[in-house]
């Protein structure tokens, strides 16, 4: 091959070189990988394989044109030729041969070693792959006070390596440092700063953990909250995503409160209930802002709200108005008179069976009633009046109506506030049960405040409860109870406002105080104590994080990729399996319940296809990263569908996995499919599981 056709293939070999580096250049710096991209890596890869390979051959073939004639020019240099050419025949006394043949360097004359730079290239015979040069360190000590300048494609410094005192790297390339400034990134699989750190700033993408962190200013930065938020409940829906944004619709009151972010921001998440629930609500941990309830349906569930520094405001359309239809039963003939005695005449006579109002009663015990259209007065002193009260509803409510009452500091609650600054219940009524000492509608304990207005009291034993420091305020709110209707102790206080409220007695120890106008505020005459019928036991959600996610690819790059990704298939750079991990918490909070349904939230990232790709979802039994593949549980699995840079919720009633989960044979979840790209999905680490609970 000629010189002019090496010189076009090495050019074209170069282009090919240029076109391969310039495509992966561009992916690093826009951090993502198109379909066309991919298309241009494989083109541009395989004409540069192509080039390389024709260089290769015409190499080969002028190595061999050529082997003769280095043969011929080749000879050996012996150390007098060295030494010869080193002292420019003599003339120089920088090297010299010592009694024992070796070359030794006159320290002397080191300044002189500039002006031989060129003449080192010689020591190498023709042929030789590489030349080294040992320097011992009488040398290096004469070098020391001279600037040095060393180029080279590779230096390789072997030993242990100090500079100044204050930079060392021992043998096994640990490196120690008294004070170091770095202008650009530093990137590591692992360590440990084990001293003060001071960075003017510092942004950390992963997980940041610490045992002890002591911070001046904290400023907290929410992407999910920068205005005010608008969420729906709806049963009904089926497929709904239960993604947190505005607008948002959830098939659950609580899955839709455990997606909102803790730190409001200062905005107001709303949420309208439009479906009849049966669930324990859990509201905690809200701060810096307001959470808006509205009740358009009953919830058949209990109501906890505790560490809350966030307003909780919990509201129903409205409340039903009682009233009594009737207040005496007649179980024989009673005589109605013109007037309140037997000296008036006889009206009619009323039969047994009937149903009385009387009103207007004057001394003797006459009232004043209706009967077939015609009134009078009847007296009540016979033993064939027995008194009967029966109340009509009129108007729509919405209640809070739980089977299974909640219990806080050894009260029972329909519903209880602990450590919450802020709470309002407004135009609701709220069910307990009767029967025991320790049941009560409301409580405000541990610091809470609590305004109830314009709702009712319903079925219950006992009302409102103000205890360990816990407030109330009344207003308007009826009902009656078969006890007692406020009490306060350990620094409560309940403060009632004038107009309508609850019928029952009064309670407080001497550190607590309930404060009232006894003229100003009227007890609910127009109201019985009525009935707690729900029988439904609610159900309670349990929420779950990941711990962390991982990746395990069984060739190419065999081991996990430990960048908190979940990957199934294969793109080209290995099998993938991935696992998400949650530590002990399937043990530790759902073992042992009767769990019926599990929600699945995860999120797929930008790779692969951008289309659709099937996830296969299967169970573990991991609670930490295994040292291999990881195992999946054999006989269940379950397919999703999702498109890139979507986040889905995967709902599972399957028995196989909630029975798994209730013995504690499943710890986690995966994902498993077929090694190819049509099933190549990348999701993240995190993800969010929420248990449903009967009972």
């Amino acid at each position: 091959m000629n010189k002019e056709t090496v010189t076009r293939e090495y050019n074209n070999y170069s282009d090919s070189y240029n076109a391969l580096f310039n495509i992966l250049t561009n992916v690093i710096a826009n951090k993502e990988i198109k379909q066309d991209d991919v298309y241009d890596l494989e083109e541009a890869h395989a004409s540069y394989v192509n080039n390389a390979e024709i260089i290769r051959t015409a190499l080969n073939q002028e190595d061999e044109n050529i082997a003769t004639d280095k043969l011929e020019k080749s000879k050996v240099i012996t150390k007098e030729t060295i030494l010869d050419l080193l002292t420019e025949g003599g003339t120089r006394n920088i090297f010299y041969q010592g009694n024992d043949g070796e070359i030794l360097i006159d320290g002397q004359g080191v300044p002189a070693l500039v002006l031989l730079a060129k003449k080192l290239n010689l020591i190498a015979t023709d042929g030789e792959d590489e030349s080294s040069i040992t320097l011992t360190p009488t040398f290096i000590q004469l070098l020391a006070a001279s600037d040095i300048r060393l180029g080279a494609n590779n230096i390789k410094l072997e030993g242990y390596t100090t500079i100044n005192g204050g930079f060392k790297i021992d043998e096994n390339g640990n490196m120690e440092a008294n004070d170091g400034k770095f202008k650009g990134n530093i990137e590591a699989t692992s360590g440990k700063i084990s001293s003060d750190l001071e960075v003017d700033g510092l942004n950390v993408s992963g997980t940041l953990t610490a045992d002890a962190l002591n911070v001046r200013q904290l400023n907290y930065f929410n992407d999910g909250i920068t205005s005010d938020i608008s969420l729906t409940v709806d049963t009904s829906i089926t497929d709904t995503p239960n993604i947190f944004e505005n607008n948002g619709k959830f098939n659950s009151l609580q899955r839709a409160i455990e997606s909102i972010p803790k730190n409001l921001n200062g905005y107001t998440v709303s949420i309208a209930v439009n479906s009849i629930l049966y669930e324990n609500i859990t509201i905690k941990g809200f701060n810096g802002g307001t959470l808006y309830v509205l009740f358009n349906k009953n919830n058949y569930g209990n109501i906890l709200g505790h560490n809350c520094g966030a307003e909780i405001l919990l509201q129903g359309t409205g409340t039903t108005t009682q009233v009594l239809v009737s207040n005496y039963k007649t179980t024989g003939n009673v005589n109605m008179r013109t007037g309140g005695d037997t000296s008036y005449n006889i009206v009619q006579t009323v039969p047994s069976g009937a149903v009385l109002l009387l009103t207007d009663f004057n001394s003797n015990g006459w009232g004043y009633t209706t009967y077939n259209g015609k009134s009078g007065w009847i007296s009540t002193n016979t033993s064939y009046m027995v008194k009967e009260e029966v109340y009509q509803t009129s108007g729509t409510s919405t209640a809070i109506q739980p089977n299974e009452l909640i219990t806080q500091d050894g009260y029972n609650f329909a519903a209880v506030f602990r450590n919450c600054p802020y709470v309002a219940i407004y135009n609701l009524e709220l069910y307990s049960k009767t029967g025991d000492a320790n049941n009560y509608t409301v409580g405000s304990i541990r610091g809470s405040y609590l305004d109830i207005e314009n709702s009712k009291l319903c079925g219950s034993e006992n009302g409102i409860l103000a205890n360990r420091g816990g407030r109330v305020f009344e207003s308007n709110v009826t009902g009656k109870v078969n006890s007692i209707a406020q009490k306060v102790e350990l620094s409560g206080t309940i403060y009632i406002n004038d107009g309508t409220t609850v019928n029952g007695t009064i309670s407080k120890d001497n550190s607590s105080q309930i404060i009232y106008s006894e003229s100003g505020a009227v007890k609910d005459n127009t109201s019985n104590v009525g009935t707690n019928t729900n029988t439904t036991t609610a159900t309670s959600a349990v929420t779950i994080y990941s711990n962390s996610g991982n990746t395990y690819r069984h060739n190419i790059y065999t081991g996990y990729k430990n960048d908190n990704t979940v990957r199934q298939g294969d793109y080209g750079f290995g099998d993938c399996d991935g696992i998400w991990l949650f530590g002990s918490q399937f043990a530790n909070k759902l073992k042992g319940k009767n769990i019926t349904k599990i929600s699945l939230t995860v999120s797929r990232l930008k790779s692969g296809i951008y289309g659709n790709v099937t996830g296969i979802l299967k169970m573990h039994n991991h609670t930490i990263q295994p040292s291999t593949a990881p195992v999946f549980t054999s006989g269940w699995s379950k397919e999703f569908v999702m498109t890139i840079n979507t986040s889905m919720t995967i709902e599972i009633t399957d028995a196989t996995v909630l029975n798994a989960i209730k013995n504690g044979t499943c710890a986690g979840f995966g994902v498993q499919a077929d090694y190819d790209k049509a099933h190549y999905a990348t999701y993240e680490g995190t993800c969010t599981l929420v248990a449903t609970i009967q009972g």
